[in-house]
Parts: C-alpha cells; structure tokens; sequence
C-alpha cells in the first residue's frame, strides 16, 4: 500500500507530500516527504478540457448530417488534444525537482511484479479529478490501482456477531400454483 498525502495547498500555492510505502492493515515501512510545486497551468489544461469534453454532449458517436459528412470531429479530436495536453502537463507538474524524492522512493521500494494499492489523499477537488492512473510511473507497474481518500479518517471498529444456530427466514416469494404448499 502506497500513500501519497498532498498535505495543505493548491495548484496555484503549491503541495508538501508525504509519502507512506508498506503493507495493507501494517504500519508503513517507508515514509518521506517531498514537495510539489505552483501548477496553476495544469488547472487551466484541466478546465479546458473539461469543457471540451462536456462539449461532446450525449452521443458520444460521430454523428453524420443529411450531406454524409461527420459534424463533430473536430469536438472529438479537440478532446483528445486536450486530454494529451492534460496528461503532459499533469506528468511534467510531477517531474518536479521537489518530487523527485518520492518518485525515486517508489522506484526503490516497489517491484513491477506487486500488487499496488496507490492511494491519494487530499481535499483539493481538482487535484482528486486528475488524471492519477495517466502518471508516468504506473506504467511501471501493471497491478498498480489508484484510490481516493479523505485526509482525515478514523478506522472503526467492527464488532463481529456471532452466526446463529436456525436459519431466520423473512419472506418466501412465488407463484404457488401446482404446488402442494400445506
């Protein structure tokens, strides 16, 4: 389990990172903190294609008009555009020198073969709507999955039940026709 805490800031004042490495329901083996620096450029890439993509409407299918001509390519191909310009920029934003600790700690303490739950904690709303499964080093890393979370939570406590000894059954539901139900 990897935890990348994007502790307070913004695109536009900046990020400091904590970085925790270690197995699932363990305490973490590793942990470093970093930096990531002003992106307010990686905002404004967000946003547009964000509009680019609401702009794609309902059918997300090239539509064809009474002539035979496709109306929307340009829509689609400017969305693609877009998302690949996200996706460099998103990229570059964490190719930071600041960042390049907890990158390389990754590198170090992760094997290509692991199963990796990467998960990101922050409360920044477009932070959490990048591209996270795009960044660079997953593709390193095939059984690699990115998860959202709080960056305050409390783990509960569950309670176990016992099983019990008969079967409780609420409700049995059919078409009794044919049967003998006495």
């Amino acid at each position: 389990r990897v935890t990348l805490k994007l502790n307070h800031g913004s695109l536009e004042a900046g990020f400091s990172v904590t970085l925790q490495v270690g197995n699932d329901g363990a305490a973490p083996t590793a942990e470093i903190s970093g930096g990531l620096p002003t992106a307010p450029s990686l905002k404004a890439v967000y946003l547009r294609w964000q509009a680019a993509y609401r702009q794609l409407g309902v059918p997300t299918r090239i539509s064809i008009n009474p002539t035979g001509f496709a109306t929307n390519v340009s829509i689609v191909g400017d969305c693609h555009a877009l998302a690949d310009e996200l996706k460099a920029a998103f990229n570059q934003w964490l190719r930071s020198e600041s960042f390049r600790p907890i990158q390389e700690k990754l590198l170090e303490s992760l094997t290509p073969t692991d199963s990796i739950r990467l998960v990101l904690q922050t409360s920044n709303d477009i932070v959490q709507r990048l591209p996270w499964h795009l960044w660079a080093i997953c593709d390193r890393y095939p059984k690699l999955e990115t998860a959202l979370s709080a960056p305050t939570y409390e783990q509960s406590v569950s309670t176990a039940v016992p099983p019990r000894q008969n079967v409780r059954i609420l409700a049995i539901l059919g078409h009794s026709e044919g049967l003998d139900i006495e």
